[in-house]
């Protein structure tokens, strides 16, 4: 090694032990090298760790677009054709740097007046040699001392938050800055049957499908390699690897991605993907670091995740205790029933449909009563129901859940509906079967726990409250009913009159009232007894609310006396409705055969007064008992 070899080597040694950056290395080796080149000028390149090209990133003396007119890569190319540690290009010299056999930077020298030949060759080759070798294990110095302080800065992210998408999107992000890649999480689901996306850095989450964990051709399977494996799977060149989401990574400009296993005490809990838009090869030192930050992801993961599983337990607890109590302030069933769906809908972040049967009187069909959901459409033009033996065939325990085999009568019922999958819990009054509350589900949705508690708790919960309400309710009922007849009573009259019409008297609408009177009466019970009579009363009855139209009202006003409010009605309509009655109840074929008078008023032709109304109605039944009996007669 001649003085000029040596002072070189020294010179490059002391730049290398003084430079704490690539690029000042870089940029002082060009200057000594334009300096004993005696070049015009001189620049270096390096690798972009986004692309994966070679750009410009400092030099002196004259510009590349005076200098040598490439790109980076067209130099490396220029550079592989001549094989040799340096290469020329005209009157440039053009010098590689390599790391784990890849170019990542290149020194370029312009108009050198003293290129390297003759006796300088094999100098020559030796100092590249050596600056090779120097930047090469520059670059691996600087890259573990990057690789530690960014998990040592990840670690500080992770126990400084509780927040864990904070969490997993600051790490992700610090992760693909170091590294150039894009960075991914996908985990498995509680039963371990799917991928799911949880983080994606630079692609729309909605982009990535579930991957199945069972391998499907067209999807990626490294997921499935590097879960079943427990270690990573490397695909360096997407368009040749079988094992690849071809159409994902053509979308995206994917040419290489690392799949790292996600495991968490020896239990695999999802994957990691980086993504590369470039053919990148992974040296063993980035194969460490995605190991270690790994293994904290899969630590902060399943601990965060375990937290907020607590903190929402809680939540949905606290959020269905307070429904709850609601539901048991409320005495109408539907209130009830409405507010139950409403309520479990909005907790589950209307991220599924939800519906509640009950239980019909016969104790032998389910009924739909509510459903609430957007994408679900259960549409009631008729009453929805299935028999008992139809929703046994049906339904299938799982996991203390019924889920819907679609192909059921009651499942293709539901899929025509929207939902392609449905889960329900029956709603138990002791140890009475009162009702079903079903979930409904788009196609690819997966039950989450979430779903499951709130389905569960609200399952054991709301079926004696349910059953209180309707048993409420039928007191209530009962309370309006003519014990008898099971028609409206006199007291409920006397509430429903005062209401409605004060209504009508505000809109000035008109009403109509029938008095009814069965005719003889005192004679049937005088002949046939009272047993006979009661038979008697409770068939004019019937007659009554079959003869009616919906919205009329029929009440027993004492006796064998009757009333009909009829709403919105005027007197020409009453009279209608009151000769459709009376030839009705005549021509019945009912023993002992009986006939009623009937008396019409009506607001306001009658009178303005609805008092007077209901007085000039009674008036007009006594003329019709006074004119024969078995017809109508109208107030003047």
């Amino acid at each position: 090694m001649n003085q000029v070899e040596m002072r070189i080597t020294n010179l490059l040694f002391r730049i290398f032990m003084n430079t704490n950056q690539l690029d000042s290395f870089l940029q002082r080796v060009v200057r000594i090298g334009t300096v004993m080149l005696s070049a015009g000028g001189g620049c270096f390149y390096m690798v972009d760790k986004r692309s994966g090209q070679l750009v410009m990133s400092g030099g002196s003396g004259k510009t590349l677009a005076t200098g040598i007119p490439l790109t980076g890569n067209e130099l490396v190319d220029v550079c592989n054709q001549d094989g040799n540690r340096w290469a020329r290009y005209g009157n440039h010299i053009l010098i590689p740097l390599y790391v784990n056999d890849t170019v990542q930077a290149m020194i370029c020298f312009f108009d050198a007046a003293r290129p390297p030949g003759g006796d300088m060759t094999a100098a020559a080759d030796r100092i590249l040699d050596m600056l090779g070798k120097l930047y090469e294990q520059k670059t691996t110095t600087l890259m573990k001392e990057l690789y530690h302080k960014a998990l040592i800065d990840i670690s500080q992210v992770i126990t400084q938050s509780d927040d864990f998408d904070d969490v997993i999107t600051t790490s992700m992000r610090m992760a693909s800055e170091v590294t150039g890649g894009s960075c991914a999480i996908m985990l498995l689901t509680k039963d371990e049957q799917y991928l799911i996306p949880s983080y994606a850095h630079n692609i729309e989450m909605s982009d990535y499908n579930n991957i199945p964990m069972i391998p499907q051709m067209g999807l990626d399977q490294t997921s499935y390699e590097a879960i079943r494996e427990r270690k990573a799977v490397i695909v360096e060149d997407v368009p040749a690897d079988p094992r690849a989401d071809q159409e994902f990574c053509k979308k995206y400009g994917i040419r290489s991605y690392l799949t790292m296993p996600l495991i968490f005490l020896d239990r695999p809990i999802g994957v990691m993907f980086v993504d590369y838009i470039y053919k990148h090869r992974f040296t063993d030192m980035e194969l460490r670091f995605f190991y270690d930050l790994g293994h904290q992801i899969s630590h902060v993961i399943t601990t965060l995740k375990t937290q907020l599983e607590l903190l929402e337990t809680k939540h949905i607890q606290d959020r269905l205790i307070e429904m709850m109590r609601e539901m048991t302030n409320t005495t109408r069933l539907k209130d009830v029933l409405d507010d139950m769906v409403s309520k479990t809908h909005d907790l589950l972040e209307e991220k599924v449909g939800v519906s509640v049967w009950l239980i019909n009187e016969t104790s032998d069909r389910i009924v739909l009563s509510t459903w609430r959901g957007d994408k679900v459409n259960l549409l009631q033009t008729e009453s929805v129901t299935f028999s008992l033996e139809e929703l046994g065939n049906a339904a299938v325990l799982q996991d203390l859940f019924l889920e819907v085999d679609s192909h059921s009568t009651i499942g293709q019922f539901f899929l025509r509906s929207g939902a392609f999958y449905s889960m329900g819990t029956p709603l138990m009054a002791g140890k009475d079967l009162i009702g079903i509350l079903f979930l409904h589900a788009y196609d690819g949705h997966q039950w989450t726990d979430r779903e499951k508690l709130t389905l569960s708790t609200i399952g054991i919960h709301a079926g004696p409250i349910i059953r209180n309400t309707q048993y409420i309710q039928l007191l209530e009922k009962e309370s309006k009913l003519d014990g008898l007849t099971k028609v409206f009573n006199r007291h409920h009259f006397e509430k429903t009159f005062r209401d409605y019409s004060r209504q009508h008297v505000e809109s000035n609408k008109p009403f109509s009232l029938l008095m009814v009177d069965i005719d003889n009466f005192k004679q049937i019970n005088d002949r046939y007894g009272h047993t006979v009579g009661d038979r008697v009363v409770k068939n004019v009855a019937s007659l009554l609310q079959e003869t009616t139209r919906r919205g009329d009202m029929v009440f027993r006003y004492g006796g064998e006396e009757f009333c009909l409010f009829l709403p919105y009605t005027s007197k020409v309509q009453a009279e209608q409705v009151a000769e459709r009655i009376r030839v009705t109840i005549a021509e019945a074929d009912v023993e002992p055969r009986v006939t009623v008078s009937i008396g019409v008023a009506t607001f306001p032709e009658c009178s303005k007064d609805p008092r007077l109304v209901l007085e000039m109605a009674d008036h007009a039944l006594y003329k019709a008992k006074r004119n024969g009996k078995n017809c109508v007669i109208s107030a003047d």
